[in-house]
């Protein structure tokens, strides 16, 4: 018998099975099917559709449920999110539904109270599923339903766009790009238009794509029935309006998308009018450091344990912890990554943000640690792909490093100095091995951000870097200037490489700090700093200019009587600001 004939019987088969009201999935006509359903725990394995009053709702069901079982869509019916689907049909029978496609976001509040009534699948993260498969079931019949083929549907399967492997980012389970969200059909047209053009023109990851979808899924949506090609800056700004909450990070990027989309629907002459979006409306944005360094308490607590870790979760944090690699890109990290050199270990990869390759070097421990990984590889009955994989040649999922992370370093009870719970946050440690190699071992910026880091600008990588804490003691004094009023410290320098470096060593006086900017050179006023308006100190040093003080008086004394008129006047000058200064120390 031909394979095409088994395959017809097969599906012929599985049509005539959910013709019933009652299926009983230890009867599929499937035996890999049959025998997940048959074990003695498994609770659920059978459905009644009978149940559900409503003919229309009970077929929509039925037609949903051939959806997993014949295409794993929207999942596969081995999932968690499935098991929720046994519950349905008499919670479906009791809240009255006619129609999967008409359900608004009240109608599924409704039913999860329901669930919650009947005490069926309770707490924050069983209603997210619940939310999330009751939106899928219409999402899912529409595609289904759509007899359009290609770009034209609004649907489109990575799978089926022939991407090149670098713009897929394989640890994520996002398998599409979903158009349907937007609920108007001529503007979900428009942005399908710009998407064949992102798809096909550009060389954006698709994450990034995802990313964009969400910013124009929102806008779309708030001008709801307007087709977008009309709508002008007032519906723009009004949408804006309701971003004000974000950070300016986040904000400016919304605005970005938008003003690209309409730029290429200006370019097709689809959009006529004025530009929607102006350069007034970002917002100011000025790169803001964060201290993310994991600290050196975390770090011991850190090291007593991890020899507790399987191995695989084990190599891959200590990937982490030494190369600082993002972990989509640990994650991703192929069978032979590893280069070996006569005098070290290179691991090599694609760069997935920033759509590159990269080798970072490694230190001969973790090169040999690796080669073990690839020789148990090796010995697997087939050809696997990935460093780390869930299953065969597919990669491990960035949320369960997170997850398990997580999970042990709870188990340990890992604390931060102030004794609050360790979060752990994979990206920390590319911050916390940027601050060191620059901070401890003087390593030149330049090669943390080509070598290290591979970042294209060197602004970037000094985000990377926290700072000392003498410095952050500085910046967070309160300081006055010679005229004993209150000022700040400006460390607008802090943005130059060497900053760090020169501002502890330069700028820092007995008795202050120069606040002239190392741009413009030597300071030319030598060691007059209590007549200098660049001169800031703060209550640290207050005995250092009590000592002064003392030391003038006594001086003045000698001045006076040798009447030596130009050191008098100089002497009353500073003893005037430092008394200034005292003062306005004390009373702050």
């Amino acid at each position: 018998m031909s394979k095409t004939k088994i395959i017809n019987i097969q599906e012929t088969a599985i049509k005539k099975f959910f013709r019933n009201n009652i299926l009983n999935f230890r009867e599929f006509p499937d035996d890999e099917i049959k025998e997940y359903f048959m074990p003695a725990q498994k609770k659920n394995y059978e459905m009644n559709l009978e149940i559900i009053e409503s003919e229309t709702l009970r077929e929509e069901f039925r037609k949903f449920l051939m959806c997993i079982f014949e295409h794993e869509n929207p999942y596969p019916y081995t999932s968690r999110i499935f098991n929720i689907l046994f519950s349905l049909p008499e919670i479906l029978n009791e809240i009255g539904w006619n129609s999967f496609y008409a359900i608004t976001e009240q109608d599924i509040e409704s039913f999860i109270e329901c669930m919650h009534k009947h005490n069926l699948y309770t707490g924050k993260n069983n209603t997210l599923k619940i939310r999330r498969t009751l939106n899928h079931i219409p999402n899912t019949l529409k595609y289904f339903a759509d007899t359009r083929t290609g770009l034209d549907r609004d649907t489109w399967y990575f799978k089926d766009l022939n991407l090149p492997a670098e713009r897929l980012n394989k640890t994520n389970g996002t398998k599409c790009i979903d158009f349907s969200g937007i609920k108007n059909v001529h503007n979900r047209e428009m942005v399908k238009l710009w998407f064949r053009h992102l798809l096909g023109g550009t060389e954006l990851a698709t994450a990034t794509l995802l990313n964009t979808l969400t910013w124009l899924k929102g806008y779309c949506n708030s001008i709801g029935d307007m087709p977008i090609e009309t709508a002008t800056r007032t519906e723009v700004m009004a949408y804006i309006k309701t971003l004000d909450s974000l950070s300016n990070n986040v904000y400016n990027k919304a605005l970005h998308k938008i003003s690209d989309f309409y730029a290429y629907l200006a370019v097709k002459e689809i959009y006529k009018l004025e530009a929607p979006v102006l350069q007034i409306d970002y917002k100011n944005n000025p790169r803001k450091h964060y201290y993310n360094s994991v600290s050196e308490h975390v770090m011991l607590q850190m090291f007593r344990h991890i020899y507790e870790l399987p191995s695989d979760l084990l190599l891959m944090y200590l990937i982490n912890f030494s190369t600082g690699l993002r972990v989509s890109d640990i994650c991703q990290l192929q069978r032979d990554c590893l280069i070996k050199s006569e005098k070290c270990y290179f691991i090599r990869f694609h760069m997935q943000k920033m759509q590159k390759d990269h080798a970072v070097p490694v230190s001969t421990a973790l090169g040999e640690l690796i080669e073990e990984r690839i020789k148990e590889i090796s010995k697997l009955k087939y050809k696997e792909q990935y460093l780390f994989f869930s299953k065969e040649n597919t990669p491990r999922a960035t949320q369960w490093y997170r997850k398990n992370m997580k999970k042990w370093c709870k188990k340990w009870e890992i604390k931060n100095e102030d004794g609050t719970d360790y979060n752990f946050l994979p990206h920390s440690y590319r911050h916390t091995l940027a601050t060191s190699l620059s901070t401890e071992f003087d390593v030149d910026l330049e090669i943390i951000q080509l070598v290290v880091l591979g970042h294209s600008e060197i602004q970037m990588t000094l985000c990377y870097i926290d700072k000392t804490d003498e410095y952050k003691k500085m910046v967070n004094d309160n300081y006055v200037n010679v005229a004993g009023l209150n000022t700040t410290l400006d460390v607008s320098d802090s943005l130059n490489p060497d900053w760090i470096k020169k501002n502890l060593t330069k700028q820092v006086l007995p008795n202050g700090l120069c606040a002239y900017p190392c741009a413009l050179g030597v300071c030319p006023n030598q060691s007059a700093c209590l007549d200098c308006e660049y001169f800031r100190t703060s209550k640290r040093y207050l005995e250092v200019h009590k000592q002064q003080l003392a030391k003038i008086e006594e001086s003045l004394v000698l001045f006076r009587a040798n009447n030596w008129v130009n050191n008098i006047a100089t002497a009353e000058a500073q003893k005037e600001t430092l008394i200034r200064i005292i003062n306005s120390l004390e009373n702050s």
